[in-house]
């Protein structure tokens, strides 16, 4: 917002301009409405001018100077259209929804605009209502097409594909009455596209193909075009017709040619890899990944691709393969952006490694854990790839934990533990996240710190639980486990508490089992006899 005194500086320039063009002999009523005009257009020409910063400065100084002008629905419009320019989406749904009630025949457009505004905030269900709001209010609005549109898109992004479909299918409604006066319109053609892909997503694929093979290729942007064939080759890929997803594969490597976005050979050829894999042929999908290792492939398609590549030699028990191609990318592109997943990706697969030998191997194979930590330590000092730190601090703690249940030695454990702390911190709730909060517990549990270690247990259960879903051997155990602190501690209160979940949760279980025996023992230890012999009769 500027301020009020140069929105006073403003408004009094605008009167004086207002008034040195305004004609003498008019009538006052009218005089005002004209220089009220003239002051509106000196404002307008600013923002058609790409001005937007002095447009929202003269026409924030004209509703002051002209509260009751004609005019000032349009001109509040208009200036939070400069707002949203300059991406000021804030401000411009607190103006816009409070001129709403005395917009008048500008409240379609006003609520358009707090519709597009709230998307841009990813403010998706509040942006869905006021499109809704549009479309069922001012049917025949110029407006009602972008809305159902923009409807439609925040439906997506909210993951709430059947009110998508709702929104774009109705005939009645007014993405398929432009539909059918203006077929090959680009908006009729994205929202048909967004309607196959809505179709696509809930696994209909017999609706999206209709949809797909209906679309007329007319007045279709190499983009657009390549947009439909990609999408009806992944049709034909979830059908597992094969043959037609090869061909339309094939088909997409050529039609990126004609494209100047990168992004659209990368995923030509990614699609086309995946069509291979599909078809169990590793190796020839092997060598279309590669092709979008070259350093004109935008990155996050480098990563994927060195993913993928790894992906298929890990499926063929190929682990010496993977590490070789990843050893083989980051030297010969040191500094490039994707070297970090690599180094991941690395790290991860020494694991894997390590994971498979025989068990009277593992003692004369630490060098795989040592190269292993080696890897993620790279991206953990380098820093630069957010994403990957917190499966490389986990990485690292898996490492740690398992040389030192080798070795025996107490610092590796603890070093273990303060991984997978860090490890919680840096990755999103998921079961990654439960799984290393499970184990800064154990860490905890093996340096007999067991109060901590019960906490954590708790901590990694109420993850799971209450926010990515049980994990109900990660919960089975960790119950366990705090069974076995409490009753190293005598705290026997937890102990009881995980017990109870066990048989509420698990009755069948081994830990079920095995808690009881420790918990009945521990009591009758602590001179409670007959709580023991009630556990124990239980058991």
């Amino acid at each position: 917002m500027i301020s009020p005194t140069r929105t006073l500086l403003i408004a009094m320039s605008l009167t004086v301009t207002a008034a040195a063009l305004g004609q003498a002999e008019t009538p006052a009523g009218a005089q005002s409405e004209v220089r009220a005009r003239l002051a509106f257009d000196v404002a307008k020409r600013f923002f058609r001018n790409d001005n937007y910063a002095s447009a929202i400065e003269r026409l924030e100084a004209f509703v002051l100077l002209y509260p009751d002008s004609a005019l000032k629905p349009e001109a509040v419009l208009l200036e939070n259209q400069a707002r949203f320019q300059l991406g000021q989406f804030e401000a411009m749904v607190t103006e816009l929804q409070a001129g709403l009630s005395t917009a008048g025949t500008w409240s379609d457009r006003y609520l358009f605009w707090i519709g597009e505004a709230q998307f841009a905030l990813s403010q998706f269900a509040m942006a869905a209502e006021a499109y809704g709001l549009l479309i069922e209010n001012y049917p025949e609005s110029a407006r009602a097409l972008e809305a159902a549109l923009g409807q439609a898109q925040a439906y997506y992004q909210l993951d709430e594909l059947k009110q998508l479909i709702a929104t774009l299918e109705p005939a009645d409604g007014p993405f398929q009455k432009s539909a059918n006066a203006t077929p090959t319109a680009e908006l009729i053609i994205d929202g048909r596209l967004l309607l196959a892909n809505a179709y696509f997503e809930l696994k209909e694929f017999g609706a999206a193909r209709l949809l797909l093979e209906n679309l007329s290729d007319e007045g279709l942007t190499p983009e657009r075009f390549w947009q439909k064939y990609h999408l009806l080759a992944s049709v034909y890929l979830a059908e597992k017709s094969l043959d037609q997803a090869l061909s339309g594969a094939t088909n997409l490597v050529q039609l990126a040619r004609g494209i100047a976005d990168p992004v659209f050979t990368a995923r030509s050829a990614d699609f086309h890899g995946d069509v291979l894999r599909e078809m169990e042929k590793p190796d020839d999908a092997i060598s279309v990944y590669e092709q979008n290792l070259s350093t004109n492939t935008p990155v996050d398609w480098r990563r994927s691709a060195l993913l993928k590549i790894s992906d298929v030699y890990v499926e063929g028990n190929r682990l010496s393969n993977a590490v070789q191609r990843l050893e083989r990318f980051f030297i010969q592109h040191p500094n490039d952006p994707a070297t970090g997943l690599s180094h991941m990706t690395l790290g991860e697969l020494r694991l894997r490694q390590f994971y498979a030998l025989p068990e009277a191997g593992k003692p004369k194979s630490t060098n795989l854990l040592s190269e292993a930590i080696g890897h993620f330590d790279v991206v953990l000092q380098s820093g630069s790839d957010k994403d990957l730190l917190g499966k490389s601090w986990a990485g690292r703690g898996w490492s740690l934990w398992e040389w030192g249940a080798l070795s025996g030695r107490a610092f590796q454990i603890k070093a273990a533990g303060d991984a997978f702390m860090n490890a919680v911190q840096e990755l999103p709730r998921s079961r990654e996240q439960a799984v290393a909060q499970f184990k800064v517990a154990d860490c905890l549990f093996e340096g007999s710190e067991h109060a901590s270690a019960i906490s954590n247990y708790w901590a990694a259960i109420n993850i799971t639980t209450k926010t990515v879903g049980r994990d109900d051997r990660l919960v089975d155990r960790a119950l366990y486990q705090i069974v076995r602190s409490g009753v190293v501690r005598l705290d026997l209160p937890s102990a009881g508490q995980a017990v109870s979940n066990l048989l509420e949760w698990f009755p069948n279980s081994y830990y079920s089992d095995r808690s009881m025996l420790l918990y009945g023992q521990s009591l009758n230890r602590q001179g409670k006899p007959s709580e023991a012999r009630e556990v124990l009769a239980s058991f």
